[in-house]
């Protein structure tokens, strides 16, 4: 391997906010716990896990070839040394809340509850993410040549895919975890053919940031690049809804024995998984129906159980703010019945604290060869849920978790960044209104007779 050669080093300081949970696995604890710095014990993402995340997309935007010359080769025998250097990602403790949210390993064949005989097997766990809100810095070194001015603009462009959210950080991404929107960003440049630059380099960690260049507002635009569709669920329960959480904030002898989970800001929510969990049983249905499962693995990815390496689905799906009052917090008493004597079980009176309100579910389909497909089979499981047809959460014999007055959005965004849409509004169960001028919805029913 050659000796890397340049004349410029470039730093970007970068300060984000998480737009949702984060959770990276502990090396030294339960793949459950968040990974804290051995030092001094508090949360951190590595700067392994930042560059994967940059190199990742990057090689999807740029192919192997210049991935390679920017981020080093991957084996041992390439000839390229990477010309970048990621700082660990350190977290505004003050601003750091961490949340445990239940979850359950689901048997792949089944569809239940894992029934493996093995103790460790973690069939139901609890898992630990960063909230919302949490804020972190980390910097960024590029060791490159001036001509080179196309490569450093096109890593620049990476500052836009994280704000945009198409880069995203740890596990859980499907759910919606990882992603990330830039507060700050900031640029310095040292031209090392020039002696008072080099001596400038001497002390880059002690200059103040009048002496950076503001670089935010030049790279952090929003975009959709990288999602094919953007597909959106708007409605409100019909009744009550409860996903239960884990935690109680409320004590004393008039406090229930549930309530529905909260994130970090104390919002009832209905978590990326719990509405992914859904989709999956009635999509897998749809799919088999139509004699295609296999675009249930398309859509959702399958573990490294499976092969050894696992897959990444196409389908995101995010976690869901229950906009409710004080008024729709509703706690009632329920019984446990014997199944055999149909009487009430001894000591098994218990309460629940239901929640009511407007919800807007936000799903995003990656841009590849089965982002039709994928669309397609998830706008039959929404027209399900908006029919009344399936439910979110507990309680489906009690009437509980069902959505009404629905109505469905579709964003398709194309190449030239052109937007195109499509709405379906469910006024009852047989007042439907279709608008689909650009032909959005067609197309995407015309992809999965493609498959067929």
């Amino acid at each position: 391997m050659e000796r890397l050669k340049y004349d410029q080093i470039i730093k970007y300081k970068v300060k984000a906010k998480c737009c949702s949970t984060l959770h990276i696995g502990s090396s030294t604890g339960g793949k459950e716990e968040v990974l804290t710095h051995p030092v001094d014990g508090k949360p951190y993402i590595q700067a392994t896990g930042i560059c994967g995340a940059f190199r990742s997309y990057f090689l999807k935007k740029y192919g192997i070839d210049e991935t390679n010359y920017l981020f080093g080769g991957l084996d041992a025998d390439d000839d390229f040394s990477s010309r970048l250097k990621f700082t660990d990602g350190i977290f505004d403790i003050p601003t750091v809340k961490i949340e445990i949210r239940p979850h359950v390993k689901i048997d792949e064949k089944s569809g239940a509850v894992s029934s493996d005989s093995k103790s460790d097997s973690g069939q139901k766990f609890d898992m630990e993410y960063i909230s919302k809100g949490a804020e972190y810095s980390f910097e960024i070194f590029l060791y490159i040549d001036k001509e080179d001015s196309d490569i450093i603009m096109e890593f620049e462009t990476l500052f836009s895919d994280m704000n945009g959210g198409n880069i995203v950080f740890g596990a859980k991404k499907s759910t919606g975890s990882g992603r990330n929107r830039l507060i700050s960003l900031k640029k310095i440049s040292f031209d090392m053919t020039k002696q008072s630059d080099r001596e400038l380099w001497g002390k880059e960690d002690s200059l103040l940031d009048i002496e950076y260049e503001d670089y935010l507002s030049k790279v952090a635009k929003s975009n959709n690049i990288g999602n094919a569709y953007k597909i959106y669920l708007e409605g409100e329960t019909e009744g009550a809804l409860q996903i239960k959480g884990i935690a109680m904030d409320i004590f004393g002898e008039d406090a229930p024995d549930s309530e529905n989970i909260k994130n970090g800001n104390g919002e009832y929510i209905v978590p990326g998984s719990s509405i992914r969990g859904v989709l999956h049983a009635q999509m897998k249905k749809i799919a088999k129906y139509l004699d295609r499962t296999d675009l249930i693995d398309k859509a959702f990815g399958y573990g490294g159980e499976r092969d050894g390496e696992g897959k990444a689905g196409n389908l995101i799906c995010s976690d869901t703010v229950i906009n409710c009052d004080k008024q729709t917090e509703v706690i009632r008493n329920r019984i446990h019945i014997d199944k055999f004597t149909g009487g009430v079980i001894h000591g098994h009176k218990f309460r629940e604290k239901n929640v009511a309100g407007r919800m807007k579910f936000e799903f995003k389909i990656a841009d590849d060869k089965n982002a039709g497909t994928t669309a397609a089979l998830l706008l039959f499981a929404l027209r399900d849920m908006a029919a009344g047809m399936i439910n979110i959460g507990n309680g489906y014999a009690t009437g509980k978790g069902f959505i009404t007055n629905a109505k469905i959005t579709v964003e398709r965004m194309k190449k030239t960044g052109e937007l195109l849409e499509a709405d379906i509004v469910y006024k009852g169960n047989e007042n439907i209104e279709v608008s689909d001028q650009d032909n959005v919805l067609s197309d995407i029913m015309n992809s999965l007779m493609e498959v067929g």
